[in-house]
């Protein structure tokens, strides 16, 4: 048979093996179904390539090379476009590989790429394999999930025994040590939490490299392959064998599923795959949204039991590794014994909590609470063991527990220990017990949260917020000093802890605005709690308007004193802007990375000072915004030369009302002199008369620049400037537009770069100026060139664009003067060009704009 014939025979073989797959794929069948029936697909092909290609060898040689399987092919388990890792494996005896050995193997590889499968490969005698493991873990750990799939099998089993002898034995702990710094910096890079919005089913937390680590840690430690020898050594039971194990099928369920659906490796669920994946599944919601909550509740539910199966047999392995440290006689002498104490049935040994039976609970149910305190009071860690225990008697907490004044009591004082809260809560989350005592808390749990800058699950939202609070009992930066001192002055942090643990609970209700919701649910809790009086109102009102502080100070003009009055009525009394401001802080800060910057504090900032003012002395904040025209007029003067006495005239004269109001002597100084500059360039012989005069003031504080332009008042003015940002790079945060009475315009833009800095690079302020001498006084002015520009410099980065829900919303009723218009898009470049170009066609005049 010729090479042509065996590659048809191989491709029929491969394609209707893999055809059969994805129909019972598709059908329902599990995970590890498919992919271990892909991997006897594969196995039949090479194990037929190999034998055909092996006769072009003679003698010795023919059997002295062996084909081995290693990482996920190794482990049998092959996704449909995994890669498949072969490792041909030689005696130490064949100093140099035979010229004949090398084309036989390169005569099996290229019939494999040819097919069109993803390869890895390397060939190796025994000796050079031992070498590489002694320096690299990782291929240790491919090692160790070998097989055989064709050859020398004595060959095969000489290489585990050596594997063993040489690159295991004595080296275990430190295999050990490898496996657990492995597994934290790969759930660093994973936030740290399985509740992402975009998770990675294979190197996220609790995905599938965890259960990867506990296999690899069975085969070194308890000398067993596979994962039952686990229950035997008591580091898990049959249950939770039988959880991981669903857990792992169905991770492979999904990954088989990203795979076929983009015909690729992939192991990223995105929001859109999420839909995919869920409706494939045959999740019955009707709505999409709701198909999507539905598949990954299960999703979370699964990585979560895997993270703490998994996490709770690496921690088994290690606490063997230091008692057998500890009993040691070297060690003895070397070191102290871990401190040890005996407290409520409880023990501790290190920094780890054990009961002292396992009837510590039934007992005394009310321990299941204090245990919370006794590990918040002495920094202590459940054990495995005591994790276990609470899963066992969850039950417990029934309506008398959640009822009971000394659990209440005990709750709350947790609570008030500011700056060690978020630990105990993730405890009690993670042995299931806040969302059982708090049942409103529990509805949150794994719940997809719908917006597109939550980049958490509600739960998970809501325990980042907590930890960000408790960042601010010791400040470690100067962002988190600026808010320390308000919290630390606090009369009663726990009413804020526990507004932050009840503020979204309304997500789980369905309700078209939730934060109505959650206030309902808080006010429930109240009464389960005893919660009265002016604590009640507090703790209700901060639920109530968690995003009214974020929501003012991000879309309304600051500078407007009817928003702070209105602001102030709303907020009612210092006391509740101050939890507020906190309260806003920790909740932005905990939604997401990007969900804070300098320019966002700022606004914050300004707004709390704003309204504090006006608490302090009402009267004094209307006199300041009511100045009369004619003694700011005359501070403006004083600051300016005699020669700027017309045009300061003609400033206050022409300019509305508004930007009188809310503008500072310096400020307006600064603007009429960027006028001057203005006219000065209308006098000039050149073309450059047409442009608009420019300033730039870099604002690292705010994380921003200011950008002050005037100009002519002149058609598509907005969408010229806003252009050349656009091809430049560069994000526009804000823009305030003023239109004086003889036709000028004041156009004051905030813009960053992309990585939310000022922008103070000089060649992109000379570009700048450039592309507005461009635009102003060319013949022609074209967006799309600007925006191909634009294109031209953005990094080249392959993205899965979400599917986003366009809105735009129009309303007269959230200012008596202006209308108000809230668009929601996906971003691009000059989009915002678009929307004032539209604006101006419709002789709509835009006063003023927020960018979020």
């Amino acid at each position: 048979m010729s090479r042509s014939e065996r590659l048809t025979l191989f491709k029929g073989t491969l394609n209707d093996g893999e055809e059969a797959l994805k129909t019972e794929h598709l059908a329902g069948a599990g995970g590890l179904e498919i992919a271990t029936r892909r991997t006897d697909l594969i196995d039949v092909i090479l194990r037929e390539l190999f034998i055909r290609q092996a006769t072009t060898l003679k003698g010795d040689i023919a059997n002295s090379l062996t084909l081995i399987a290693t990482g996920g092919y190794g482990r049998g388990l092959l996704n449909p476009f995994s890669d498949i890792d072969l490792l041909f494996l030689h005696s130490d005896k064949m100093k140099t590989l035979d010229p004949s050995v090398q084309e036989m193997v390169e005569g099996v590889l290229y019939t494999l790429w040819d097919l069109g499968l993803k390869v890895g490969h390397a060939t190796r005698s025994i000796k050079g394999c031992l070498d590489l493991a002694l320096e690299d873990f990782e291929t240790l750990s491919s090692f160790i999930e070998s097989r055989i799939i064709h050859g020398d099998g004595a060959l095969y089993e000489q290489f585990l025994s050596r594997v063993r002898s040489t690159c295991i034995d004595s080296r275990e702990d430190a295999y050990l040590n490898n496996r657990i710094e492995d597994l934290h910096n790969r759930h660093e890079r994973a936030l740290g939490t399985i509740y992402v919005q975009e998770p990675n089913i294979k190197t996220g937390v609790g995905g599938l490299r965890d259960y990867h680590n506990i296999l690899w840690m069975s085969f070194v430690k308890l000398k067993q392959r596979g994962v039952t020898g686990l229950i035997k050594a008591g580091l898990i039971t049959k249950a939770s064998y039988k959880e991981m194990e669903a857990a792992h099928d169905f991770l492979h369920r999904v990954r088989n599923d990203l795979h076929y659906e983009e015909n690729r490796a992939r192991d990223v669920l995105t929001l859109f795959l999420q839909g995919v994946v869920a409706t494939h599944f045959g999740y019955p919601q009707r709505s999409i949204l709701r198909r999507c909550e539905a598949f990954m509740r299960d999703y979370y539910h699964h990585t979560r039991r895997m993270r703490e199966i998994t996490s709770q047999v690496m921690e088994g392995f290690q606490i063997e590794s230091e008692h057998r440290k500890s009993t040691g006689i070297i060690s003895f002498l070397a070191r102290r014994r871990p401190s040890m104490e005996k407290f409520d049935e409880f023990n501790s040994i290190g920094d780890r909590m054990f009961a002292e039976s396992p009837t510590i609970f039934t007992e005394d149910p009310l321990r299941m609470m204090r245990a919370f305190q006794h590990s918040q009071l002495r920094h202590l860690r459940f054990s495995p063991a005591l994790k276990d225990q609470f899963a066992t008697d969850r039950e417990l907490i029934d309506r008398a527990f959640r009822y009971n004044k000394t659990n209440r009591e005990t709750f709350l004082a947790i609570l008030s220990r500011r700056g060690d809260v978020a630990r105990a809560l993730r405890q009690m989350h993670r042995v299931g017990f806040i969302g059982a005592y708090m049942p409103e808390f529990g509805a949150l749990d794994c719940l997809v949260q719908h917006e597109f800058f939550h980049r958490y699950t509600a739960d998970e939202h809501t325990l980042r917020c907590i930890e960000e609070l408790d960042h601010l009992s010791e400040p470690k930066n100067d962002e988190q000093r600026s808010f320390s001192e308000l919290f630390n002055e606090l009369d009663d942090p726990a009413v804020l802890y526990l507004a932050m643990i009840l503020h979204d609970t309304g997500r789980a209700e369905n309700a078209r605005y939730h934060e109505d919701a959650s206030a309902l649910l808080a006010s429930k809790v109240c009464s389960r709690f005893q919660i009265k009086g002016a604590r009640r109102r507090l703790l209700i009102f901060l639920v109530d308007h968690h995003l009214s502080f974020w929501k003012t100070a991000t879309t309304k003009n600051l500078e407007d004193p009817n928003t702070i009055a209105d602001f102030a009525q709303l907020v009612r009394d210092p006391i509740h802007l101050k939890y507020l401001y906190l309260f806003t802080y920790a909740d932005s800060k905990g939604t997401s990375s990007e969900s804070w910057n300098g320019w966002k504090a700022s606004l914050m900032s300004q707004l709390y000072k704003l309204t504090l003012r006006y608490f302090l002395d009402q009267p004094e904040f209307e006199r300041q915004l009511a100045i009369v025209d004619t003694e700011l007029e005359a501070a403006v003067a004083k600051r300016l030369p005699a020669s700027y006495a017309e045009e300061v005239r003609a400033h206050f004269e022409f300019m509305p009302r508004r930007y009188l109001q809310t503008r500072k002597d310096t400020t307006i100084a600064q603007h009429i002199r960027v006028f001057r500059k203005f006219f000065e360039k209308l006098q000039s012989d050149d073309d450059s008369a047409l442009a608009p005069a420019c300033l730039w003031q870099a604002r690292p504080d705010q994380g921003c620049s200011k950008l002050l332009i005037a100009s002519w008042n002149r058609e598509n003015l907005l969408a010229r400037i806003v252009g050349c940002l656009s091809a430049l790079n560069l994000n526009i945060l804000s823009a305030d537009i003023f239109t004086r009475g003889d036709n000028l315009a004041l156009d004051v833009f905030r813009v960053c770069t992309t990585n939310l800095e000022p922008v103070t690079n000089k060649r992109t302020l000379k570009e700048f100026d450039k592309l507005m001498h461009q635009v102003f006084c060319g013949t022609s002015y074209n967006l799309a060139d600007l925006v191909k520009l634009g294109e031209s410099r953005q990094l080249r980065r392959k993205q899965d664009l979400p599917e986003f829900p366009q809105r735009v919303l129009v309303s007269n009723r959230v200012d008596p003067k202006t209308t108000f218009v809230e668009i929601q898009a996906l971003d691009r470049l000059a989009l915002l060009g678009d929307i004032f170009t539209v604006f101006e066609e419709m002789n709509i005049v835009v006063h003023h704009s927020r960018i979020n």
